[in-house]
């Protein structure tokens, strides 16, 4: 367990009180001519006997009934020479416990400083029993000399070679004393944290109202201890938790001293799940006020931004297409097709895809009389990835070699056949749709389950948020799509997709992290425009009330644009359109997007068969 320096010394609480002629402490007056009426006070967590106490020039020892006597506050109490702390007034009650030395009311149970002095005093107790007193023999307070001022409560446990009592246990003795509850109000109950919570969490704090005096949006560290503690940062370290109420999934710590508390809650399965802070009166009282909540922190997804230009890269997109591969001359190829991007980037094979983005320079070899070729650098040097598209005496592809000279890679392959992507055919510009755009679609599938799609979209910098209401019959829902996304070489291209639903009372987020990136069209779209998309997809779904689960597949799809002039005549009207094909393998989709808005006309979803399983239509 880290215990923290302290940085104060320990203070031990004696308050004095009532007026007594004489009682059972062990005194030294070394000032006997005072006139000043004696007063007694006891010093509690179970009497506490063997701590000397200092005031008004008198010295003694706490007795069996942790009795001492002074005329004049304030009073010092030391162990050996381990300052305590000290009182400056007297109060009325005959008793002194802990928390008054140290300022704290007498219904604090959790603060950290409270919690170290609580643990010392039973753990110096002489025979373990401290149900009836707890004795500090003479010797063991010798053993404090003066470097046990500032020392750690572990060193200070060391020094005395005792072994410290827990937390749970020094707290729930110390409030049967003080005839407190646990500080959650009447019906709290003592918490004990589940070993699955247990652990060391790194937490963004969202702000509702002000007064918590935490920076909103800031992130801490908080550390879920295994002894029921919770360790806030550096110098707050919380303990005692409580069930308040009747909700046994949530336990409260109380910083009395800062006037806040931390609700901790787990899932139904036990993991995390977040920390409430409010101020420092319980959540089922009058006067509680909620402040904000720390929640797991999730890094923002890294946006890869393509280069603008890459000289050369003209030379590459104007060889683009599918080609076959005939035969291989040197290593070895899994696939018979080569594919080059219409953005330059090239599917070598199953597996071996080199991105536009991580071209790192393309140099033009096309005037080498022997090997006219293109060549393509992924890397810092020759040494590592590179591409080399070989010319034949017309400028069309031979073959196509890849080369690594680290690892020893060396695969080249004969190629024929190949399949344009329409960058020479006709092309169209298709309108971005803008922020405040509104559509409704109307959503079909083969079970005859029909639902209405008002959605309106809001564009900033790299997101595009679509809002939408989902009506079906009487019911309705609401939903919210985000997607992350760079454009480059009329291509966008999709990293991060997160959806926010409200279906049946469930709140629903599902998180796609997509890898390397989805390629969708944008602004110019060209006839018989065709490439390949292949993605790995972490999608992760969170469900109110229950936990979270993580899927990953991956996914390849054959897009090509069947034309750029067709007419499309749906519910709303005839649009112009670009009809696009995206084949998956397991399913067909065929888009129909209006030119001048950005619109999805129709869109219907095929399986292996040929049959319609879904359709999307415009319906306004």
């Amino acid at each position: 367990m880290l215990i923290r320096k302290m940085t104060v010394p320990l203070v031990l609480a004696a308050m004095l009180v009532g007026c007594s002629s004489g009682d059972d402490a062990t005194t030294n007056d070394t000032n006997p001519g005072t006139s000043a009426q004696q007063r007694v006070g006891y010093l509690i967590d179970s009497p506490i006997q063997g701590v000397t106490y200092r005031c008004d020039g008198t010295t003694g020892v706490t007795s069996a009934s942790g009795s001492f006597s002074c005329s004049v506050p304030p009073v010092s109490f030391s162990l050996g020479e381990l300052t305590l702390g000290s009182i400056s007034s007297f109060t009325s009650d005959n008793r002194v416990f802990p928390q008054d030395l140290l300022g704290l009311p007498r219904s604090d149970n959790s603060s950290t400083r409270l919690v170290e002095l609580t643990r010392l005093i039973q753990s110096l107790d002489d025979d373990g029993n401290i149900s009836e007193t707890i004795n500090i023999l003479p010797s063991i307070s010798a053993l404090f000399d003066a470097t046990a001022n500032g020392a750690s409560l572990e060193e200070l446990a060391n020094m005395a070679g005792v072994t410290l009592v827990s937390a749970i246990e020094a707290m729930e003795h110390l409030q049967q004393q003080t005839g407190t509850n646990l500080g959650g109000g009447d019906n709290a109950t003592l918490a004990v944290i589940p070993a699955s919570v247990v652990g060391s969490y790194v937490l963004e704090y969202s702000e509702i109202v002000s007064g918590s005096l935490i920076v909103d949006g800031s992130t801490t560290t908080i550390i879920v201890q295994a002894d029921n503690a919770l360790k806030v940062n550096a110098d707050l370290t919380l303990y005692n938790p409580v069930f308040v109420g009747q909700n046994s999934s949530e336990a409260v710590w109380f910083d009395r001293e800062n006037n806040l508390q931390y609700a901790l809650s787990w899932l139904a399965n036990g993991d995390f799940n977040e920390i409430n802070v409010g101020n420092a009166i319980p959540s089922n009282e009058n006067g509680f006020q909620f402040y904000g909540q720390y929640t797991e922190f999730t890094p923002p997804p890294t946006i890869v931004t393509p280069p603008a230009t890459i000289s050369n890269l003209e030379l590459v997109t104007a060889l683009s297409g599918q080609y076959t591969v005939a035969t291989t001359s040197a290593g070895s190829h899994t696939r018979n097709s080569v594919t080059i991007l219409a953005d330059g980037s090239i599917d070598f094979d199953t597996g071996v895809i080199f991105p536009l983005i991580d071209i790192q320079t393309i140099y033009d070899r096309t005037f080498i009389l022997a090997e006219p070729r293109i060549q393509l650098s992924y890397g810092a040097n020759d040494d590592e990835d590179v591409i080399n598209l070989y010319l034949d005496d017309n400028g069309a592809i031979a073959y196509i070699e890849y080369r690594n000279r680290n690892n020893g890679t060396l695969i080249k392959v004969d190629v024929s056949t190949q399949a344009t992507t329409g960058n020479n055919n006709d092309c169209v510009v298709v309108s971005r749709i803008s922020t405040g755009d509104s559509f409704v679609h109307r959503y079909a599938d083969n079970a005859q389950s029909i639902l209405t799609v008002t959605s309106t979209y809001n564009l900033v910098t790299n997101t595009e948020t679509k809002v939408s209401t989902v009506t079906t019959g009487d019911a309705s829902s609401t939903g919210e799509k985000t997607l992350t996304y760079t454009i480059s070489n009329n291509y966008i291209y999709t990293t991060n997709i997160v959806s926010t639903d409200l279906a049946s009372g469930f709140n629903i987020e599902t998180t796609i992290a997509i890898s390397p990136s989805r390629q969708d069209p944008i602004d110019e779209v060209c006839e018989n425009q065709t490439w390949t998309s292949n993605v790995s997809m972490d999608t992760t779904i969170v469900m109110s009330s229950f936990p979270s689960s993580t899927v990953n597949t991956t996914e390849s799809t054959v897009y090509l644009v069947e034309s750029v002039d067709e007419q499309k005549t749906v519910s709303a009207g005839t649009y112009t359109t670009v009809k696009m094909k995206q084949d998956r393998g397991s399913e067909t989709i065929i888009t129909w997007t209006d030119i001048a808005t950005g619109a999805t006309v129709y869109q219907e979803t095929k399986d292996t068969t040929g049959q319609v399983i879904s359709t999307i239509e415009l319906l306004q």
